[in-house]
């Protein structure tokens, strides 16, 4: 078996099954019914995370679900943001707070992310978000994050980046990661995953301690900004060890 071969036997061996997908979507749909039961609007609702990217893996796996209220609506971003906390500990979801949204943990290795929003004036795609680090709203959209990745159709090389992120617990945030990938591959074949992979780490090996990657909906939100010094150094110390690994199987599996 060449390097070839076994990096396409690991993405095969990270596919979901139908039931896995299927539970992820049932789960949704009550996350949903609950949330609208109890806070009522009509909020424009849509998928995101690895589940809208297409970049679902076994070991790791997540659906965002986003819900935009109207600009009218009688909740300010933060609000909202409670709201949905305090909905889902009523409803026994023991959610986990984060940076614009609530986490739901699940058995296994999946979880469901809720991320309330407000709507902008005259604005499709953007909404205010809440930051619940430092308070306050900022504007974004996840859709356009969404639409950034599965654009660039690097799926298979980002699965195997997300992998080599969980066995080596890497300190960074997947759309950080992401967007790293896809820079690093451009004009490459998407279908040749070795020189993939290779590009992948040499760019975030050489410009993750001054790497500044912007929303591509907001350009004043950057994205970098969350990785401290310490995540910077440690990023480019697992990079490093990835290009001088003498096989694949320490590197991902």
């Amino acid at each position: 078996m060449n390097n070839e071969e076994y990096l396409r036997g690991i993405l095969n061996q990270q596919d979901l099954t139908d039931n896995q997908i299927l539970n992820l979507e049932n789960q949704r749909d009550a996350i949903l019914q609950e949330l609208l039961e109890e806070i009522g609007g009509n909020p424009t609702i849509y998928n995101a995370g690895s589940y809208a990217k297409g970049t679902m893996i076994q070991a790791g796996y997540d659906l965002d679900i986003v819900l935009n209220w109207s600009y009218n609506f009688h909740f300010s971003p933060q609000n909202l943001y409670n709201e949905v906390g305090i909905v889902l500990q009523r409803k026994g979801r023991y959610p986990r707070p984060k940076k614009v949204g609530w986490e739901i943990p699940f058995p296994g290795y999946f979880h469901i992310d809720v991320i309330p929003g407000k709507q902008i004036l005259n604005q499709q795609n953007l909404a205010y978000l809440y930051n619940s680090e430092i308070g306050g709203r900022f504007r974004s959209s996840v859709k356009l994050q969404v639409n950034h990745v599965k654009k660039a159709n690097r799926q298979e090389i980002i699965k195997l980046m997300k992998l080599w992120k969980i066995r080596k617990d890497v300190p960074i945030k997947t759309f950080i990661l992401e967007t790293m990938v896809i820079d690093a591959c451009r004009g490459l074949d998407r279908l040749q995953l070795e020189p993939q992979l290779n590009h992948a780490f040499e760019f975030i090996s050489e410009n993750i301690l001054r790497i500044r990657i912007v929303d591509p909906s907001n350009s004043q939100n950057i994205i970098s900004s969350d990785l401290t010094e310490n995540d910077k150094n440690r990023i480019k110390n697992l990079a490093d060890e990835a290009l001088q690994a003498r096989s694949w199987p320490s590197v991902i599996y």
